[in-house]
């Protein structure tokens, strides 16, 4: 998809054409400026020969040790801020449940002041707005006093 660079899109051979034109004379670059995504204007090919444009790539054959999921990150890259954001929904995910304890001392709930998502928002903007109609991209197990 448009999140991966342009070097792994063109190793996977996902590239717009530049020779081909539908009937009416349009090329990829007029797909690509009028109808990104090629979802508005009737299918006169442009799926099948502008790919990138119409997000119609094939998807690559899963590596060794890897899940299916909806996109594939670069570790190391943090592509619009996708890695901190994964991090925040492991961690929710993997996280003990708020009623679990050790050694006798009850879990507290209470924001953490040094989390911010992957925005720049912190606990204190999720408690201006209600929490429970957002997604949950970490601040249901950081910002617990709040949300």
């Amino acid at each position: 998809g448009e999140f991966c660079p342009q070097s792994f899109r063109e190793s996977l051979g996902c590239a717009d054409s530049l020779l081909w034109t539908d009937h009416l004379g349009y090329g990829c670059s007029w797909y690509t400026e009028n109808d990104p995504g090629c979802s508005t204007h009737a299918d006169l090919g442009q799926r099948e020969h502008c790919p990138l444009t119409c997000k119609t790539c094939a998807t690559p054959t899963l590596e060794a040790g890897e899940v299916c999921g909806f996109l594939r990150i670069l570790r190391g890259d943090d592509h619009c801020g996708i890695e901190r954001l994964a991090a925040h929904g492991f961690s929710a995910i993997y996280s003990p449940s708020p009623g679990f304890s050790r050694g006798g001392t009850q879990a507290t709930c209470a924001d953490r002041e040094d989390w911010n998502d992957a925005f720049g928002r912190g606990c204190s903007w999720y408690a201006d707005r209600s929490c429970g109609s957002l997604p949950d991209i970490g601040q249901f197990l950081n910002c617990q006093a709040s949300c």
